[in-house]
């Protein structure tokens, strides 16, 4: 199972109610998630400087200049894939902390809203 399927499975378990946490750490995990999904997508549209136009003439520059920019983007293992896996797994991070987050909150209002009840009840 990847790191962003297992993310989502917790983002499922949340709404689910099998994952709860408290609504101000579901919304500081989320923040903290979106900040630093800007900061990725910020490296990501910066990957083109990483890109290398020529190390001269040479056959062997050219390849080198070829390799160091598949580096950044365009190669199996390059900067720009590797971001964007790290992208769509915060997502799925902020994603699981919102669904946990949500749940617990509606719990709270159930049972404020029981609560409620059963002390107007004793009013009576």
């Amino acid at each position: 199972m990847s790191e962003v399927s297992e993310w989502a499975a917790l983002a499922v378990a949340g709404a689910a109610g099998q994952l709860t946490i408290g609504e101000d750490t579901a919304r500081s995990c989320a923040k903290a998630c979106d900040e630093y999904r800007d900061k990725l997508v910020d490296a990501y549209l910066d990957v083109d400087r990483f890109k290398v136009v020529s190390f001269g003439t040479l056959p062997s520059a050219i390849a080198l200049a070829e390799k160091f920019t598949l580096k950044a983007d365009g190669g199996d293992d390059s900067l720009a894939l590797r971001l964007r896996e790290h992208i769509v797994l915060v997502e799925a991070m902020r994603d699981a902390y919102i669904a946990a987050g949500q749940l617990i909150d509606q719990q709270d209002e159930a049972f404020v809203s029981r609560l409620s009840s059963y002390t107007a009840s004793l009013d009576h």
